[in-house]
């Protein structure tokens, strides 16, 4: 007859299986998480042709990119410089998780036509989620160079974007967690009133360590979008350097130099003011400087609030700030607002006019 474990044995017994499950268990979700933590390697697409269309262009690419259910690389195989000509819009870049190694590849659309065939269209658009573009160069396109529309999470980096009749950047459509870095935004927005970068339609864009150069307008934030300026240099704009309406804006450390003071065959500028915030807008500029303006270095207008710290605003032709309607403008604590219109003159009342007396004649007598 087997003996009768005793009670101490018996929950010992059950602390090391209790022990030895929760260790299985333990094991077990460890490996289950580095299962599902297991990097997917992006597929590679690449660009081999120089053609717009076909095998190995970038429209298969993209095309390609956009059917994925995984990350992509779309690389660029072609010498850096290889110009491609789009002759018909690229369709939007709208997947996810997609990366353009472009290894400055140039597209260049001088005779671009939209797919109902009617004339100009943008270089690329992206409209998709976590999306990478790097050494891609832009250029001769009716409308923007890059046209960011709606899409969450873009990098646009180390790129070059010149001489695209719009804007060489535009971000718009609720845009958000896009980011400009290291690249030459250059002479575009000459059809209309363009500019360098534009952040507009409720749109959240970083601009940073880029150079803005030679542009209708330099960078413009409107239409309750929001900005972050860091470390820019904006030279050279026909019109303004830098411009907020209806939005707001944080710059630190950027050069805004040369904002209407130069010639052009468009003629005066209509504003030249380094800085120009209308329409209620809210801007802080800090550690960057203003100068070259052909009017004033800041103006401000509507209801707008506008702070500037340790900033140099120096050699503008206009003077430094001038502040309209009811913005403020304050300059390292001290304020600065609009001059209060005088009051109008009343003239004075004018003296009555002199009553004039009816001349009597007198009947002579021997008419009488």
């Amino acid at each position: 007859m087997l003996a009768r474990p005793s009670l101490r044995t018996t929950l010992a017994a059950a602390r090391r299986g209790r022990f030895a499950l929760a260790l299985a268990t333990a094991l077990c979700g460890c490996a289950a998480g580095a299962i599902g933590r297991e990097a997917v390697e992006p597929a590679v697409i690449e660009i081999r042709s120089r053609l717009s269309s076909g095998e190995g262009s970038i429209r298969a690419a993209i095309e390609a990119a956009n059917a994925a259910t995984h990350p992509t690389r779309i690389v660029s195989r072609l010498a850096p410089g290889t110009v491609v000509y789009v002759f018909r819009e690229l369709p939007a870049l709208a997947g996810r998780d997609v990366s353009v190694e472009a290894a400055g590849l140039v597209l260049r659309g001088d005779d671009c036509v939209r797919l109902d065939g009617r004339p100009g269209c943008s270089g690329l658009v992206v409209t998709g989620e976590r999306i990478g573009v790097n050494d891609l160069a832009v250029t001769g396109f009716l409308f923007d160079g890059v046209s960011v529309r709606g899409a969450r999470e873009v990098a646009i980096r180390g790129g070059r974007f010149f001489a695209n009749l719009d804007d060489g950047i535009g971000i718009s459509e609720a845009a958000s967690g896009v980011t400009v870095e290291s690249c030459v935004i250059e002479a575009n927005g000459f059809r209309t009133k363009g500019k360098g970068v534009l952040v507009f339609d409720r749109s959240r864009a970083v601009l940073r360590e880029n150079r803005i150069v030679g542009n209708r307008d330099g960078v413009t934030v409107s239409s309750r979008s929001h900005a972050v300026l860091d470390r820019n240099e904006i030279l050279d704009s026909y019109d303004k350097g830098f411009g907020v309406a209806g939005a707001s804006a944080e710059v630190t450390g950027t050069r805004i130099i040369g904002s209407g003071g130069g010639t052009s065959p468009l003629g005066a500028a209509p504003n030249a003011d380094g800085v120009r915030i209308t329409i209620d807008s809210t801007v802080t500029l800090a550690d960057s400087v203003i100068t070259g303006s052909g009017d004033v270095a800041v103006f401000a207008s509507g209801q707008s609030r506008v702070e500037l710290v340790r900033s140099t605003l120096a050699g503008n032709r206009g003077g430094e700030v001038r502040v309209a309607d009811d913005a403020v403008v304050t300059v390292d604590g001290r304020e600065i607002r609009a001059k209060p219109a005088p009051a109008p003159v009343k003239p004075a009342p004018a003296a009555p006019a002199p009553v004039k007396r009816a001349r009597t004649r007198s009947t002579p007598p021997h008419r009488r």
